[in-house]
Order: C-alpha cells, then sequence, then structure tokens
C-alpha cells in the first residue's frame, strides 16, 4: 500500500519539493546546505527502515529552517530556539514576565518569557499572558 504512494504525482514534483530547502541559511552565504542535505538524508533512511520508505517520495513540499535562520530572523544568539541564553539570571523566575517594562499593550509569552521553554511552559505561559490581558481590559474569565 505505500510503496506506490506518491507514485502518481507528476515527474516533476521532486523539483519543486526541494525549493525551500535550506531557505534563510543555506547556500553560498550560509554554508548549511551539506549539513542539511546530511540531516535530511539521516531522517529518510530512520522511515526506511522503519518500514515507510515511501516517505521520501511522497513529501510534495518542505521547508527547512536552519539555526542559522533562527538567528538571523529572530535575534537568536546562535540560532537557539530556545531564546534567551541560560545564565542563572535567565532561569525560571528570573527571566521577563508577560509584561513589557515600558510599552502598554505588548505582550509576551514562549520560550523567553515566564515560565520558560518547552511546550507545556509555553502553553501555561500564553494562558498566563492571557489572563494578564483579560485583567487588564476587564474581560474574560480571569
Amino acid at each position: 500500500r505505500g510503496a506506490d504512494r506518491g507514485a502518481d504525482r507528476g515527474a516533476d514534483r521532486g523539483a519543486d519539493r526541494g525549493a525551500d530547502r535550506g531557505a534563510g541559511g543555506g547556500g553560498a552565504d550560509g554554508g548549511d546546505d551539506e549539513l542539511v542535505a546530511s540531516a535530511r538524508e539521516r531522517v529518510m533512511e530512520a522511515f526506511k527502515r522503519a518500514g515507510y520508505g515511501w516517505v521520501a517520495d511522497s513529501i510534495e513540499y518542505e521547508q527547512v529552517v536552519t539555526p542559522r535562520a533562527w538567528r538571523d530572523t529572530y535575534a537568536l544568539a546562535g540560532g537557539a530556539v530556545f531564546g534567551l541564553a541560560h545564565p542563572i539570571s535567565q532561569l525560571s523566575f528570573f527571566r521577563p514576565g508577560p509584561r513589557h517594562p515600558n510599552l502598554a499593550c505588548l505582550y509576551f509569552t514562549g520560550a523567553s518569557s515566564r515560565p520558560g521553554n518547552g511546550v507545556p511552559l509555553v502553553l501555561i505561559g500564553a494562558k498566563q499572558t492571557c489572563n494578564v490581558i483579560e485583567a487588564e481590559l476587564g474581560v474574560g474569565n480571569s
């Protein structure tokens, strides 16, 4: 069943599939192309070993965001997707709160604000930020 997936979707699909591979960090100035290609090959080999060899040929679109792209796009130190650096001054309660200290109506949630990184903590932070906004507007169930 899986072996035939994608076989009838057109011969030119492969060229389109790779259009954004390495986007935001590859190429002559980025130097991530070899790393991206190697990582992709290892992932596809893992799919093949697990019995999902058809996955590579079934991908219609893919976009790779490299650490360099994270760094350049979001000004993240070293391309760290977890936001702020991790000295003791940026851990736990030392992270910035949900409200910007100087700009009204600017709020934060995510890895660089309290409670911190990881999906559960980011979701908790989003809820806390919503509660702060609702309380300031006098709406919601805060």
